[in-house]
């Protein structure tokens, strides 16, 4: 039975987040456990996605090759393109019509070619939350260019190395 998120529980839940203090062996217990989030958060994770409609239409999960790193071979991170809405637009003219005149097809081409000597706007995420905080600016700047975001690896929609990974024991015996 799915347990109903009430007022009364979020209170109790984020009371108890807030008095519980939390020690650096916990701290370290939880992580090498795979459990960062707190009971509250949880809860509200379990809700419900918090991403917003760009996040949710752009995004997706890539796998990166780690070179010269025997005990980590790939790292997976949320990433997040978009492109200029003019080349989307553009693609889809030229994709749905069979014969473009000319004169159209020197007017997309110019326009793209604009397009290309823009910038490629790039968001990089590490300090907590997720991808969908830059919602508004993304949004905006979405009409200006191309668009690129990335969740670091442990950060928002990314997942940090799992509990058995190699690399995660090096760091902490290298801490020890």
């Amino acid at each position: 039975m799915t347990k109903r998120l009430t007022v009364s529980r979020l209170k109790e839940l984020q009371e108890r987040d807030s008095s519980h203090h939390v020690s650096l062996r916990e701290s370290l217990w939880k992580y090498l456990n795979d459990d960062m989030h707190t009971d509250f958060e949880k809860e509200i994770l379990a809700l419900k996605p918090n991403d917003c409609l760009i996040v949710q239409k752009y995004t997706s999960v890539q796998s990166f090759p780690i070179e010269n790193r025997p005990h980590l071979k790939e790292v997976s991170v949320a990433t997040l393109y978009s492109e200029h809405p003019l080349r989307e637009f553009h693609k889809r003219i030229l994709k749905g019509t069979s014969e473009l005149d000319q004169k159209k097809l020197v007017i997309v081409k110019e326009q793209l070619l604009k397009i290309d000597t823009l910038p490629v706007l790039v968001f990089i995420h590490g300090l907590g939350g997720q991808m969908s905080q830059f919602e508004p600016i993304l949004q905006e700047l979405r009409n200006c260019s191309d668009m690129f975001a990335i969740d670091l690896p442990g950060f928002g929609n990314s997942k940090r190395p799992s509990r058995n990974d190699p690399s995660k024991t090096l760091k902490f015996s290298s801490l020890s």
